[in-house]
């Protein structure tokens, strides 16, 4: 937490760093595992598949909130109390739409919090479309 640079990931939790990938070290760590990112754009995506067994499933949230509707991508998903998430089940690297929007908002911050499984993480895809 705390002040971001534009366009720098931001990983806190335990990973072994490869070429391609952030891979994380174990189902259960012993802090919090989470991905920000600050940006500026109106689409933003994550390629990110599960390891060991089980789902895996991450709150999402912009600006340190649930994702709004209106900028919510394909595949956020919401639960009772309205919170943004995304779900994985697949073992191979996936993109997950998290942002697509049409209203340009200038800098924004995106934080990927593990709350169940295990993730590894591969990239993070940022688009500006500017609409008049």
């Amino acid at each position: 937490p705390g002040a971001y640079e534009l366009n720098k990931i931001y990983m806190n939790g335990n990973y072994i760093v490869n070429p391609n990938n952030y891979q994380q070290t174990s189902v259960t760590p012993p802090k919090p595992v989470y991905a920000i990112i600050k940006y500026i754009g109106n689409k933003i995506s994550i390629n990110l598949n599960k390891t060991f067994e089980g789902n895996l499933k991450a709150i999402v949230t912009l600006d340190g909130a649930p994702i709004p509707n209106e900028y919510a991508g394909k595949d956020i998903k919401f639960d009772e109390q309205g919170q943004s998430y995304i779900e994985s089940i697949n073992e191979a690297a996936t993109d997950y739409e998290l942002i697509n929007s049409n209203i340009y908002t200038g800098e924004r911050t995106i934080k990927i919090e593990r709350t169940e499984g295990a993730m590894v993480l591969t990239k993070f895809t940022i688009e500006i479309e500017k609409y008049i």
